[in-house]
């Protein structure tokens, strides 16, 4: 009898249906390899809320490790990978000195000029 916490390749399609399109572009960066920290600026969202869309993917996905879940990713037709894919020249830039600090620097009662 197949253990039913293992994932199969019939239920993948169904199950990456279930994940919202931000999952999906961190489950694709995650199976890339990329760190959460990495995915964060690439994304313009917290590394928290990376861990938190991480941790979705996991659960809906029922995967057990990242390895598993990665697996699972490879195992998929490349258009259903590609299709939560971040698009290529979208990534962040550094964020401006004004971002960061503004005309002070980053720490206050400091003069940057």
């Amino acid at each position: 009898m197949p253990d039913p916490n293992v994932l199969t390749i019939s239920m993948l399609p169904e199950r990456l249906e279930t994940l919202t399109p931000r999952e999906r572009e961190v489950s694709h960066e995650v199976a890339r390899g990329r760190l959460n920290k990495q995915i964060a600026f690439d994304l313009g969202i917290s590394e928290v809320t990376v861990k938190l869309h991480r941790g979705n993917v996991m659960r809906k996905m029922e995967a057990a490790s990242v390895g598993e879940l990665i697996r699972a990713w490879e195992t998929l037709p490349v258009p259903m990978r590609e299709a939560g894919a971040i698009k290529s020249g979208t990534s962040r830039s550094a964020p401006s000195p004004a971002r960061i600090g503004g005309s002070k620097g980053p720490f206050f009662g400091i003069d940057a000029s």
